[in-house]
């Protein structure tokens, strides 16, 4: 399987990295600008570290990637997180970095599209951003991590998430969340 993952501008950016750490697919990787930041803000990781973790890296205005293209075969595009920004930009159908490029493309081709938002509270015009794209088959993750494994770190809970997006992806995630290995 071939999943393409953009990191995007929003607090939650572990997920996207998690994912990429635990996924045995093909993995391509986008990292917005303001991505790049909040990583440094959030988290201990290396920008560079995070790239090797994918098996191709595409910088967010790289309109020549194979991405930006529908002759570009993959299965799943996963924004992990999106910002509320990106997400009335995908539903507005704007393509002005490769991350809005590939999700028009995803949508038009009709792939899976894995979207995982951190926000709260949400206005209106959230709502009706994400119903829309619910309505087109968009795969909507709240960031809202269960509480009744009772978890018993940060790490626990960071993993829910990112099980439950593996789960979406299609990826098969055995896992002692749930009681299993």
């Amino acid at each position: 399987m071939k999943v393409v993952i953009s990191i995007g501008a929003a607090s939650g950016v572990i997920y996207g990295i998690k994912v990429l750490e635990k996924l045995k697919s093909e993995k391509y990787l986008i990292i917005t600008e303001m991505a790049k930041r909040i990583i440094k803000e959030e988290t201990e990781y290396d920008i560079n570290k995070i790239k090797q973790l994918a098996n191709f890296y595409y910088e967010d205005n790289d309109f020549n990637s194979p991405l930006a293209s529908g002759g570009f075969k993959y299965d799943v595009f996963a924004i992990l997180p999106a910002s509320m920004d990106l997400i009335a930009k995908f539903s507005s159908g704007i393509s002005d970095t490769l991350t809005t490029r590939t999700f028009q493309v995803a949508l038009k081709e009709r792939r899976k599209i894995v979207l995982l938002f951190r926000e709260t509270p949400l206005s209106s015009i959230h709502l009706e951003n994400l119903k829309k794209l619910s309505d087109l088959g968009v795969i909507i993750m709240p960031a809202s991590p269960g509480f009744y494994f009772k978890p018993k770190s940060l790490d626990d809970i960071i993993d829910f998430m990112v099980y439950k997006i593996m789960d979406e992806i299609g990826e098969n995630t055995e896992h002692s969340i749930w009681g299993k290995n």
